[in-house]
């Protein structure tokens, strides 16, 4: 092998096979690597695994296993399947891994560790070939719970990378629901809100499930930080959307459940909506003392689109104040309606909020007067 006489060597193992019954299994392992190099795969983990039932029986094969630094180390045997696993991933065959592995997790059947060790192998690889459902099948019989994390999240991440929702949607999640919910929220508020979509697939798994008032929670977040971070006129038209449909989760279940969750001012955690139950990897976090909530009912969130829409009007009447109207106080926000001339949109948002109307009349009459001096100077 060492001269890559591969042919040769194949055609000698053929002329031993009918007279020389010494050496089998290793017989089988060299005739494996020749297939490898051939580009015989099948016919090389047909052999591999005839290989196997010679471990400990044959002094090469014992050498081979004891030369690796192996992960699974509870019999021989396991040992054997991971030197063969590591020669199969050198020359990129995950679909043979991917049967290897799963031969080999019947001889660990008692041994948890190499259980794990396994089954990552084979999420790993069908992940990478883009089986989805088995990626997911295989992370839930993962026996080691940080491993199955792990694979969960990078399920996540690439599945979205790859814009396969639909699949990350309606996976059932048995037992990972806390889990699967975490990752997605942390990578919803660590990434840039204009140029991913994790609030909206987080907003689309509450509503898969019918759970309205969490994907009203994701949104009304959603649209709070479009107001903080994005002072523009297509983030002035996300947030409104982002409201409208937080809104209508709410209308969709009981009055007396109509109502989200909010951290109030001077609270710990600073984005509204934000959950203080789990970390960044999912896990669960014990909420800090101090923290305050507050309550927000679908009439609050109703104030808020409209004061949401009011911005947007202002913008789309004159762009140039797109980026003050995002972070303005309904009162900022009268003043800056009656000078853009827009009275009759600062007296609804007066009435919303319960406002004085002076500054509006205040605007209309300065404006007339100009008009009128303007008018009796010519």
């Amino acid at each position: 092998m060492g001269a890559c006489q591969y042919i040769q060597l194949q055609e000698y193992i053929r002329l031993l096979e009918p007279w020389c019954h010494v050496n089998v299994g290793s017989c089988c392992f060299m005739m494996a690597r020749c297939y490898l190099v051939m580009g015989e795969g099948h016919k090389a983990l047909d052999c591999f695994c005839e290989a196997a039932s010679e471990v400990e029986k044959e002094e090469f094969l014992d050498r081979l296993i004891r030369s690796e630094d192996v992960e699974m180390v509870s019999t021989p045997r396991l040992q054997y399947y991971d030197k063969v696993l590591r020669l199969l991933d050198t020359m990129g065959l995950p679909e043979l891994i991917i049967q290897l592995a799963t031969l080999a997790i019947t001889e660990a059947a008692d041994d948890w560790r190499s259980q794990a060790t396994l089954r990552t192998c084979i999420f790993k690889h069908h992940l990478d070939l883009g089986h989805n459902s088995q990626a997911y099948e295989a992370l839930t019989h993962n026996p080691d719970s940080s491993r199955q994390l792990d694979c969960l999240r990078q399920l996540v991440v690439v599945l979205c990378e790859r814009s396969q929702l639909q699949d990350l949607v309606e996976f059932p999640y048995v037992n990972l629901h806390n889990e699967v919910v975490g990752i997605i929220e942390y990578r919803a508020r660590a990434v840039d809100l204009m140029t991913h979509n994790y609030y909206e697939l987080l907003y689309a798994f509450h509503i898969y499930r019918h759970n309205y008032r969490k994907a009203g929670s994701v949104m009304f977040e959603y649209g709070m930080r479009l107001g903080r971070e994005v002072h523009t006129l297509r983030g002035l038209q996300k947030q409104a959307n982002c409201y409208l449909a937080a809104i209508n989760c709410l209308r969709l279940i009981r009055p007396e459940y109509a109502w989200i969750v909010q951290p109030a001012s001077g609270a710990v955690y600073e984005r509204p909506g934000a959950s203080p139950k789990r970390s960044h990897d999912g896990e669960c976090a014990a909420v800090p003392e101090g923290s305050q909530i507050e309550i927000l009912e679908l009439k609050d969130l109703e104030r808020e689109c409209t004061l949401a829409r009011i911005r947007l009007t202002l913008a789309q009447h004159d762009p140039s104040t797109a980026a003050v109207a995002g972070s303005s106080s309904p009162e900022e926000l009268v003043v800056l309606l009656v000078q853009a001339g827009l009275f009759d949109t600062a007296i609804s948002l007066c009435q919303t909020f319960n406002l004085s109307l002076t500054p509006v009349f205040e605007g209309l009459t300065f404006k007339y007067v100009t008009k009128y001096w303007a008018y009796s100077g010519t």
